[in-house]
Order: structure tokens, then sequence, then C-alpha cells
């Protein structure tokens, strides 16, 4: 029983309180997620189209906590962004593993690599119904089928917490490299800066208290076979509740770019709920 109590505990330190400003909205940060633990995701999109009409994305998601140092999603896409009806789109896998920690008194660095492959069947090139005809930005998130590998480091400092990433990507088209459309980009870095402060509660006194974060994320991408980037703008509110469970509201926008997109104008709500100790 004691033991039981005690891997609950730790369970509930390793998702809330110490790091609870680390679970960034629209990137992922080097910490991991409590070992043997699993994590129920549905995540909402509704994009605001080049064309001016509007969109919605469902993507639910299963997180597994498969070691202290690594932990794997699987999601799957649904919208009407492209045909003018719900349907499926695809599936995604994203894996990252922490290679290193270093640990202070309210402080502490992580460092992990990260990867992600998703097959969607979306044509490479077309947006379809409702859209602009291409796009130069590769979206994994059930616009595009592709691959990306890159590394992220995160450093909390008490209430703050700061992370970055770096990302080489790389569109698919049914598991092999395209080449679409004339000047299309199939290429890009995209990289990423994040921070969050620990508004609520001033003090802890339970575990039971509501966390309350304020995000802000940048978001860019630079094609590496066409002259066009982007830096988009992601304000976000967090809420955690119980330790175990939050509520994620974003709103991401376009600062500066050239890139040919679909959409540049995004809000964003995510629920998550985590079983702590959910298996052996």
């Amino acid at each position: 029983m004691i033991y039981k109590i005690g891997v609950l505990l730790l369970g509930l330190l390793a998702f809330s309180g110490v790091r609870a400003q680390e679970l960034f909205v629209f990137t992922e940060p080097a910490s991991n997620m409590a070992i043997h633990s699993i994590g129920l995701r549905v995540n909402n999109t509704l994009y605001h189209m080049e064309d001016g009409s509007y969109s919605y994305r469902l993507e639910p998601e299963i997180m597994v906590g498969a070691s202290r140092k690594l932990m794997v999603h699987v999601a799957g896409y649904f919208s009407n962004m492209y045909p003018s009806s719900f349907q499926a789109e695809g599936g995604s896998i994203y894996a990252k593993y922490r290679f290193y920690a270093g640990d202070g008194i309210h402080r502490h660095f992580r460092l992990a690599a990260f990867a992600k492959a998703a097959l969607v069947n979306q044509p490479p090139n077309l947006a379809g119904e409702g859209a602009s005809e291409r796009s130069d930005e590769i979206d994994l998130n059930g616009s595009n089928s592709g691959y990306l590998a890159g590394l992220v480091g995160t450093q909390l400092l008490h209430k703050l917490a700061l992370s970055g990433s770096l990302a080489y990507t790389q569109r698919w088209d049914q598991g092999q490299t395209v080449h679409g459309l004339p000047g299309q980009s199939n290429e890009a870095l995209n990289y990423t800066a994040s921070a969050g402060w620990l508004l609520l509660p001033k003090h802890y006194r339970s575990y039971h208290q509501t966390n309350i974060n304020l995000m802000c994320e940048w978001l860019a991408s630079t094609a590496l076979d066409k002259s066009v980037a982007f830096v988009d703008v992601a304000p976000a509110i967090q809420f955690i509740f119980n330790s175990i469970s939050r509520l994620d509201l974003g709103y991401r926008a376009q600062l500066t770019g050239n890139m040919d997109r679909w959409s540049t104008h995004q809000v964003f709500l995510r629920l998550e709920y985590n079983f702590l100790n959910a298996y052996r």
C-alpha cells in the first residue's frame, strides 16, 4: 500500500507542481510524462482558411510513458478542411527520447531527441475545395504525409519555463519523397521558442489545487528548397485540474512570412486526461 501511494505521489509530482508550466500547448518540451502512465487527448483546431472559409480538425491522441526517458504518441486526424464533408485523414506516430537531465533546486534542464512520421490521404499538393491551390507549408498534423526529426531543450527556472526546438521536415507522397507542383517546397527547417509562466497557485498546499499557466510560443519554418518562410505567434492559457487533467486554449497567427499556406489563423482547444501508474 505504501509503495502504491509513493508511486502515485511521484507521478503527480512529475505531472504538476514543479514543471506544470512546461506542458506547452503548441509544442512538446524536452521533459517526459510519468513512467507507466497513459494520457488521452482530444485536440480541436478551427482554421480560418485563406479563401475566407472556416475548417475544423479533430485529433484524438494517446500518449504512453514507456520509460523515464521515452514517451510515444499515436494520433488520428479527421476534418472537413479539403473535401467539404467531415472525414478521416490519416494518422501519425511521435516519439521523444530524453537523453540529458540536469536537476537543481526549483530548476532543471532537459535535452531530448524527437521524431514523427505521418501518413494521410490528402493530396500532397492540392488543398481541394475551399482552399488555395497549394501550400508550401509541410503540416504533419493531418494535411501532409511526411516525417520530421529534431532536438528540443527545456529550462525550468522556478515558475518560468523556457523551451526551444529545431527539426528537419520532409514531405511524402504515399511513403515516397515528393517533388510536387513546380516550385513547391518539400523540405523545411522548423524551429520553435516557448515560454510558460505558472500564474496560480501562488503557494502549493495540495495536488488538488488548479494550476493556471500562461504561455506564449513562436513557431517558424524556413523552406530548404525555396526562398520562403514564416513566423507565427501563439499565446495560450492552460488549466490543470487535480494534477491529472488539463484544458488548453490557444490562438495561433502569422507574424510575418512569404510562404503560401492554407491557413494563417487558428483557434486551438485541447482536453487531456492522464492515468498514472496505468500499467507495469
